[in-house]
């Protein structure tokens, strides 16, 4: 499974012009969810911390933006879908949040900028959090 997601990221970086890559070469600013942070955390507990690191050799991104969420808060918020998915447990949840925050000190320091959003209240709320950092009011927007 974690040898599938870093295929699928690999097509998502440089499958040619559709490819994150090609868009960043040509000046656009991309925005991705689920980048290698989420492979570390969801698939390190089976395979092992630097097995998946070395499977998703990655550039690292400018800005990390981390939607700090309690488990719990996750869980009552999955509620509301048809189905339970293969990560979604509770068990697993304790323990990717854990996984997170170890991701998150271990990356401290390499040149992104991260933030640590709270995604505790409601979304319209964090939205506008984000926003704000990805579009500063003293910062002009193009296009």
């Amino acid at each position: 499974l974690a040898r599938l997601f870093a295929a699928d990221r690999f097509d998502h970086l440089y499958h040619g012009e559709r490819g994150i890559r090609a868009a960043l070469d040509r000046g656009f600013q991309v925005v991705c969810d689920r980048y290698l942070f989420s492979s570390l955390a969801y698939q390190s507990p089976a395979l092992g911390y630097q097995e998946t690191l070395g499977l998703n050799d990655f550039p690292l991104p400018e800005k990390l933006f981390f939607f700090d969420v309690p488990p719990e808060l996750c869980a009552l918020r999955r509620a509301g879908r048809e189905r339970q998915e293969l990560f979604d447990p509770p068990e697993i949840q304790v323990e990717v949040a854990k996984n997170y925050r170890m991701i998150l000190a271990d990356f401290a320091g390499l040149g992104m900028e991260i933030h640590r959003i709270d995604g505790s209240p409601p979304r319209e709320e964090v939205f506008e959090g984000l926003k704000a950092l990805l579009f500063p009011p003293d910062q002009p927007i193009e296009g």
